[in-house]
C-alpha cells in the first residue's frame, strides 16, 4: 500500500482529530520528538501554503487556537532573510484565528507533556526561517469556555457528586 502524502494525512487528521490534539505546521529545523505520540510528515512547501492547507482542513468539530514563539516578534530582517515577509504572510493566515505567544520551550514542553496522551501531528515545511512554526492546539468546535465554566460550577453544586481523583 502506497504511503499517505502529507496533504491526505493534514486531511485525515482535520477529520478525526478532536480537542487536546495539535496540529505543528513546523520550520524546517523544527525538533522531531521521540515521544510516540508524535506523527511526522514533510510538506516541501512553504510554511504560510502548509498553514492555509492545515486550516482550510479542520473539521467543524475543532477550532484552532495557534500559539507562536515569542522570539518571533524579535527576530530581525537583518539576522533572518525573509522574516518580515514571513511575519506578514504567518498574520494574514491567522486573521480568524486566536492566537496567543509564548517562549519556545514552552511551547516544546506543552507539546511534550500532550503527546503523552493525545496525537500530535507535525507538518515540517521547508521554510528556514527561526520560530516561525505555529502551533495549532486544538479546541471543541461546538462548546466553548464560558459554557464549560457554568457546567463545571453546576457539576460543583450538585449534592452528592463525586469527583474521579
Amino acid at each position: 500500500m502506497a504511503s499517505m502524502t502529507w496533504q491526505e494525512k493534514v486531511a485525515e487528521a482535520g477529520k478525526s482529530f478532536g480537542h487536546r490534539n495539535w496540529i505543528v505546521v513546523g520550520d524546517a529545523a523544527m525538533p522531531v520528538s521521540s515521544s510516540l505520540g508524535y506523527e511526522v510528515v514533510l510538506a516541501e512547501e512553504a510554511l504560510p501554503d502548509v498553514l492555509a492547507f492545515v486550516l482550510k482542513n479542520l473539521g467543524s468539530q475543532v477550532k484552532p487556537i495557534a500559539w507562536l514563539d515569542a522570539e518571533l516578534e524579535l527576530v530581525e530582517e537583518s539576522e533572518a532573510k525573509g522574516a518580515a515577509a514571513v511575519k506578514k504572510s504567518i498574520a494574514e493566515g491567522l486573521k480568524d484565528v486566536e492566537t496567543r505567544t509564548a517562549p519556545h520551550d514552552e511551547i516544546l514542553a506543552r507539546l511534550d507533556q500532550t503527546s503523552r496522551v493525545f496525537k500530535v501531528l507535525m507538518v515540517k515545511s521547508t521554510l528556514q526561517v527561526p520560530y516561525t512554526s505555529v502551533f495549532l492546539e486544538l479546541d471543541c468546535g461546538y462548546w466553548c469556555a464560558d459554557r464549560e465554566a457554568a457546567l463545571r460550577r453546576r457539576m460543583a453544586g450538585r449534592i452528592g457528586h463525586h469527583q474521579i481523583v
